[in-house]
């Protein structure tokens, strides 16, 4: 039987069927279930438009099933998935909130409509949709973990952590909410709280790399050094990984924590190379370098630092220390004193400079430089001792 016979008999049953029935009514009420069908077939052809990325076909087959079945209310949600996704959050926002009147019970529509809302800005009016989503469907825990990151975004962390800590028990499988639960833990500086919620998200989708990354940041943070050079080294293991000059820091700042200076300076040498033009990477391949007592590559390091941030203090400071060491105190001091003119209030500049001045002979404006410490540090234990020993010097040196 072809096609077109059965969609005939089909036809002829349904007419026979609608016996009583007024025959255009009849006829109306075919053409609508065969408009439907067709909408439906759309509908599926611009689902897969969507999900192959192609949004300008998904739009416009979309627009064909709802100018055959208008009230075909599935269509209609995915329009506003299509405009979200080409950044037209207006008209999505307007037709979601449509369909959302249409169907009062359905939390999708609510959802897309606060996403709509949110891309918009529309903080509160987002945080509202989200909610009310939550409430039609209490299995949406995204719109709880959205609702949360609204919370996030508008500074309000406290909010956001008690969303969070009332939810997360629910959240199952779902590794976002740990991972909103890590960054809220992360902005508190309960850093080894989030280390436990971003390693919760991680053991959940492994895939994910940002987890771990974020999982490290935190160990480090937290001061869980040795914790952190195994997640990092796990994570730099994986072949299609490719680590930034962030990932790359954070594993040389926990070397270095460690007193694993060699591992340090290599590992900060890869960040470098990472982003050549980041000045806080040069600046830790020169406090490395330093520790090393490699004073000539601190020296280079430091300056790559300052020539992409003049004003850079702890490349300058490592710089001034190396020039120092390597007996080009004049140069040292030179730099030390532009430095002074940005960062006075700095007690290790202060210091340094101190230093420099001291071996010198420049007592006077050492110690000069030491007061200054203290009256910035009092505490300050190095610029006590130095002064003391500037004291004793000088009188054992008028004793004799």
């Amino acid at each position: 039987m072809t096609t077109r016979l059965a969609w005939i008999l089909t036809l002829g049953m349904i007419v026979s069927v609608g016996c009583g029935e007024p025959q255009d009514l009849a006829k109306q009420k075919v053409k609508d279930q065969w408009d439907l069908s067709r909408a439906t077939m759309l509908y599926g052809v611009a689902n897969e438009h969507l999900n192959m990325g192609q949004l300008d076909m998904a739009y416009t087959k979309t627009r064909d099933a709802l100018t055959m079945a208008p009230e075909f209310h599935p269509a209609s949600i995915l329009l506003g998935r299509i405009l979200i996704e080409q950044g037209n959050f207006a008209d999505a926002s307007v037709t979601l909130a449509t369909v959302s009147e249409k169907l009062p019970q359905s939390a999708e529509p609510v959802y897309l409509l606060a996403v709509a809302q949110e891309k918009m800005r529309q903080f509160d009016a987002a945080l509202d949709s989200y909610r009310k989503a939550y409430a039609l469907d209490s299995s949406r825990m995204d719109a709880v973990n959205a609702a949360a990151e609204v919370l996030i975004l508008t500074d309000r962390i406290d909010e956001a952590k008690d969303l969070i800590d009332a939810s997360i028990a629910r959240a199952g499988t779902e590794p976002a909410m740990y991972e909103t639960a890590g960054r809220i833990a992360m902005i508190q500086k309960d850093y080894r709280a989030a280390a436990h919620y971003f390693q919760d998200a991680h053991d959940l989708d492994f895939t994910n790399r940002r987890y771990r990354e974020s999982m490290g940041e935190a160990q480090v943070l937290a001061g869980d050094y040795v914790q952190a050079v195994d997640t990092f080294t796990q994570l730099m293991a994986i072949p299609e990984y490719k680590p930034g000059a962030t990932t790359y820091g954070m594993l040389a700042d926990a070397y270095m924590a460690l007193g694993r200076h060699v591992d340090a300076r290599n590992t900060y040498a890869k960040a470098t190379e990472a982003n050549p033009n980041s000045a806080g990477a040069w600046a830790n391949l020169a406090q490395a370098s330093l520790a090393l007592r490699d004073n000539e590559r601190a020296v280079r390091s430091a300056r790559a630092a300052l020539s992409l941030e003049p004003n850079h203090l702890d490349a300058t400071l490592v710089l001034g220390y190396a020039l120092l060491r390597t007996g080009r105190t004049a140069d040292a001091t030179n730099v030390l004193i532009q430095a002074v003119k940005h960062h006075g209030d700095n007690a290790q500049l202060h210091l340094v400079l101190g230093r420099c001045h001291q071996v010198v002979g420049q007592k006077d404006l050492a110690r000069t430089c030491y007061h200054t410490v203290l009256a910035i540090e009092p505490d300050n234990q190095t610029a006590k001792t130095l002064l003391r020993a500037m004291d004793e010097s000088e009188t054992v040196s008028i004793a004799r």
